[in-house]
């Protein structure tokens, strides 16, 4: 699945846990809980990857990566304690319709392109 879903984020250019979820979901049998929290531990050392070779090539500006990860941080807190609370059925609603939102934003991006 880490192959596949690094592959697909970056032929794409769509987050992996758009593929990891569902995928731990269906292939592994995976409750959705842990295959999100999962999808989520595997953005760490990727992310580490990811921004040591864009630090080498100096592509970082550090003024708006401190003020996007200071948001991030923030809002990650925040989206935890609100999904602690929040039912299963909730959470995979919510999920699925950021999926859905994602390809319907591809869809609508192919077809704008191939109209030029």
């Amino acid at each position: 699945i880490g192959l596949a879903t690094g592959t697909l984020a970056g032929l794409l250019g769509i987050g992996g846990g758009v593929v990891m979820v569902p995928a731990m979901i269906v292939f592994f049998s995976e409750l959705n809980v842990v295959a999100k929290g999962t999808s989520v531990a595997v953005i760490i050392p990727t992310s580490i990857m990811g921004t040591w070779r864009n630090w080498k090539a100096d592509n970082i500006d550090l003024k708006v990566a401190a003020i996007v990860g200071f948001g991030g941080i923030v809002s990650a807190v925040a989206g935890g304690v609100i999904a602690d609370h929040m039912s299963e059925d909730l959470s995979n609603i919510l999920f699925a319709s950021l999926v859905l939102v994602v390809a319907a934003r591809m869809i609508f991006d192919l077809r704008r392109d191939t109209s030029r």
